[in-house]
């Protein structure tokens, strides 16, 4: 049987550009689809059910633009959690966090990395409707070079043959992304956290490798060299960009390729700081880390580049993330942005969500205030929907 269609009328709605729509418009919602946006009164009430959503606001459901599933942020060394043997255990983790995640908010993530097809299972199950998260958009297992903190124990992807088997095994599972680590982490031993780690005749291989399966690719580069090789090459993101420095800006600044943030995890003491706490040496580069990015984002607010924002694995914390890059200095406006038109954009599903229109996908969520006034309002969360469903009760 058809739901019955409902009218959303909020006290204020904002698109996926940042900007507010005119006061008194409402939006009608039929089939799992925004079926018309406009004047409450315009919209043929009929049949239709009138949610009065009085003192909300009504936003894009947002996009987590660099999550994990079944990584536990508690833990040193975190990112080895998703080569874990235990499925079992992975799964309970992961469906935890997602609906963690989606009670947040959060109604699109693509996932940066889980072993042995996790990411691709859980995937299906959201669109079958045999649980409750949010739309994945997934990369499957890393590539990355043996002694790579987001490479398993038994080891990584070290040969021309291996990297372009690794993009065909990729393929062929269905993945959405492909995720290369291109420099050491913040919060791992070992690598280098600038320096590149595969050569230029590597990712020559790897992006045309890339090109030909038409998939886009994701590189994780805190700074260095390692970034201009990646958005020479068509890189669709560089993720983090803890180290940036101008050079690395400059060479963004003159591709396509659009950085992702994922500050929660280097600024809320929940973040590097708690799971490192016993590191100096990590600590270190974590302070070092936090000027840059701020620097960084004092940067991208003067240049007016566009920039995706992430929670990494900080759960439910994309509203902190929002928080934290308007306190460093972002716009707001581009800061909800990003985490809605913007990232729909990037992630190339910018037709289906993303915006407050007809035709779109019903992904929405309503947050108590106006975050054009104050954005810690986006983590006052009263109501998310997906597919016009609104979620409530929700259990895995």
């Amino acid at each position: 049987m058809t739901a019955r269609p409902q009218i959303l009328k909020p006290d204020w709605i904002i698109d996926g550009d940042g900007k507010g729509l005119p006061m008194g418009t409402a939006l009608r919602m039929q089939d799992g689809l925004i079926a018309d946006v406009g004047a409450a009164g315009g919209l043929g009430g009929g049949e239709a059910e009138e949610v009065e959503l009085t003192g909300l606001t009504l936003l894009p459901g947002f996009i987590d633009l660099h999550g994990y599933l079944s990584v536990d942020p508690d833990r040193p060394e975190p990112m080895r959690r998703m080569f874990d043997p235990d499925l079992a255990g992975r799964r309970r983790t992961a469906l935890a966090h997602m609906l963690t995640d989606l009670r947040s908010g959060v109604t699109t993530q693509r996932v940066m990395g889980e072993g042995n097809g996790l990411d691709l299972k859980l995937s299906r199950s959201v669109r079958d409707g045999d649980i409750d998260g949010p739309t994945l958009v997934v990369c499957g297992a890393p590539i990355a070079p043996t002694g790579s903190h987001q490479a398993p124990a038994s080891g990584g992807i070290d040969t021309s043959d291996a990297l372009r088997q690794a993009v065909r095994q990729r393929a062929a599972a269905g993945v959405d992304f492909l995720k290369l680590v291109l420099t050491g982490g913040i919060n791992g031993a070992g690598k280098d956290a600038l320096a590149p780690l595969y050569s230029a005749d590597d990712l020559d291989l790897l992006f045309a490798e890339a090109a030909s399966v038409a998939l886009p690719v994701a590189v994780a580069a805190h700074g260095g060299f390692a970034v201009a090789m990646a958005a020479a090459r068509g890189a669709v993101t560089i993720e983090h960009c803890a180290l940036f420095d101008a050079a690395d800006l400059a060479a963004l600044s003159a591709s396509a390729t659009m950085p992702v943030l994922t500050l929660s995890r280097f600024f809320a003491p929940g973040g590097i700081a708690r799971s490192a706490s016993d590191n100096p040496v990590v600590l270190e580069r974590l302070e070092r880390a936090k000027e840059r990015l701020a620097w960084l984002c004092g940067a991208i607010a003067a240049g007016g580049q566009d920039f995706g924002l992430g929670t990494d694995n900080m759960h439910g914390q994309i509203a902190e993330d929002a928080r934290l890059a308007v306190e460093v200095g972002l716009p707001t406006a581009r800061v909800i942005a990003a985490l809605t038109g913007t990232a729909a954009r990037l992630i190339g599903r910018d037709s289906r969500i993303g915006w407050i229109r007809a035709g779109f996908a019903a992904d929405l969520v309503a947050v108590a205030g106006n975050p054009l006034d104050a954005i810690e309002a986006l983590g006052a969360v009263r109501g998310v929907w997906r597919g016009g469903r609104r979620l409530s009760r929700l259990t895995n």
